[in-house]
């Protein structure tokens, strides 16, 4: 895989074309735990953290990547995706929830070239699923098409996350869908998770015991809307 095949959203917003470097880093505190009779350094494993980094150029402030990395300084609530081999569904997403960015830096190395450096830590960890569609318009209600998620079992336990990138006509009422599960991607589609969006963003849904390994993204309004473009991915705990 190369590295024009990782694409970076923060929220709805994709800031792919801007981003030069995008950096996932994953950590676990430790804690020595050494007792009266042990022999050598004990230690236990901690909380979880984890950071995704971005270095990319300025072009422009109004929309663009600027304005979405100072937006996001020391804000919560983001919800940045970094997603590995997006050509290839379902990809490996590593998930920042509730991020804020805790570091901005400028550098102007050579006239007329502007570089931003920024990092995003999520409150509630790092996580990792799966893209099951990149950036699919729906024009239409109804179920989209199944996604196999190998391995995914009834057992498990996650969340569902949707992105609603733009919006296509006047939307007059929230845009609904839903994240469903089936045991054979052909019938029998139960709700996981529901989301409602009165605008573009991202959202993060928990997902309790699914059905089976199939999913699909069930539009079930498009609030008056001609047509709009998701992104969706489903992070199961215990599955890589």
């Amino acid at each position: 895989m190369r590295g024009t095949d990782v694409r970076i959203f923060v929220n709805n917003l994709d800031i792919s074309g801007d981003t030069a470097e995008v950096g996932i880093e994953t950590t676990t505190e430790e804690y020595e735990s050494a007792t009266l009779t042990s022999t050598i350094a004990d230690y236990a494993p901690g909380i979880n953290s984890g950071q995704i980094t971005v270095n990319g150029y300025v072009n422009g402030v109004v929309a663009g990547f600027e304005n979405a990395l100072q937006s996001a300084l020391a804000a919560s609530g983001n919800i940045v995706m970094a997603v590995l081999d997006f050509q290839n569904l379902p990809a490996p997403t590593f998930v920042a929830e509730d991020a804020h960015e805790n570091s901005l830096a400028w550098s102007m190395p050579v006239d007329g070239l502007i570089t931003l450096d920024g990092a995003f830590k999520g409150r509630r960890g790092l996580k990792r699923g799966k893209m099951l569609e990149y950036k699919t318009t729906r024009s239409a209600t109804g179920a989209g098409s199944a996604m196999q998620l190998a391995d995914a079992l009834s057992t498990m336990n996650g969340k569902g996350y949707v992105v609603l990138h733009s919006v296509s006509g006047s939307q007059a009422t929230p845009i609904t869908v839903k994240i469903q599960s089936s045991a054979n991607g052909v019938s029998g589609w139960t709700d996981e998770a529901s989301f409602s969006f009165s605008d573009v963003g991202a959202q993060g849904v928990a997902i309790t015991a699914p059905v089976g390994e199939y999913f699909n993204l069930n539009v079930t309004s498009l609030g008056g809307a001609t047509s709009a473009i998701f992104s969706w991915v489903v992070s199961l705990d215990g599955l890589t």
